[in-house]
């Protein structure tokens, strides 16, 4: 830009073409000429732009990766947090619905095992009450509603010691196969010397069965019932 010599006071700052040297600027700091100049610009400049330097530009580009590395980072513990809390939650909803199967299981056992204790305490009273009845009829109980009598006088023919008995069962069922009735006869001294055994017809609830038991050791003194049972 021109101006005249010595330029108006209203002529505002700026590069001006300096009047001493057309192919120079100076510049007019609004007032008056400076001791500052420079080359009158070429057709066509355009003025430099500053660059970033390279290190500045890796600084940013580490500085921009490392942000939205934290924002993700902050991202993902918000993430896991929020997961960690629901599997604890399911993991505490599991346990909790474990305790109270195992807690209703345990009062069904219970309550299945008072109904059984209940059941056996009444089948054990009434079997105790049907021995009292037997025994005080001068039956002797072998367990399982069996039972046995001896009848005192019996003829035993050639043989020194037999025995004759008779049996019955008090079972429901009865016994569908007979009664299996086993004696041990023995010395005085208890020593056994042979056994003899028998086994009855079938028999129904209150059926009675007689046999003879002989030992043919020709030396018995006593004889001890050892086995009887349901067949």
């Amino acid at each position: 830009m021109t101006m005249p010599q010595g330029g108006p006071p209203s002529v505002p700052a700026g590069w001006y073409i300096a009047p001493e040297h057309p192919g120079m600027q100076r510049w007019w700091d609004g007032t008056t000429w400076t001791e500052h100049t420079r080359p009158l610009p070429q057709p066509g400049f355009i003025p430099p732009v500053k660059k970033r330097s390279a290190r500045k530009t890796v600084a940013i580009v580490i500085g921009s990766v490392a942000g939205a590395m934290l924002v993700m980072a902050i991202g993902l513990g918000i993430l896991l947090s929020i997961v960690s809390t629901s599997q604890a939650n399911q993991r505490a909803e599991a346990q909790a619905a474990a305790s109270a199967k195992a807690e209703a299981g345990k009062k069904f056992a219970e309550a299945v095992d008072s109904s059984a204790a209940k059941a056996q305490a009444k089948l054990d009273q009434a079997m105790a009450e049907e021995v009292r009845a037997m025994e005080a009829k001068d039956w002797t109980s072998m367990g399982n509603h069996l039972y046995y009598a001896e009848v005192d006088e019996v003829a035993c023919g050639t043989y020194h010691q037999c025995a004759e008995f008779v049996v019955t069962t008090q079972h429901v069922n009865g016994c569908p196969n007979g009664i299996y009735f086993q004696v041990s006869f023995q010395t005085s001294d208890g020593l056994s010397v042979g056994t003899d055994s028998q086994i009855t017809a079938p028999l129904k609830q209150g059926d009675q069965a007689t046999f003879t038991l002989y030992d043919r050791s020709d030396s018995a003194d006593v004889f001890e019932v050892v086995k009887m049972n349901c067949r």
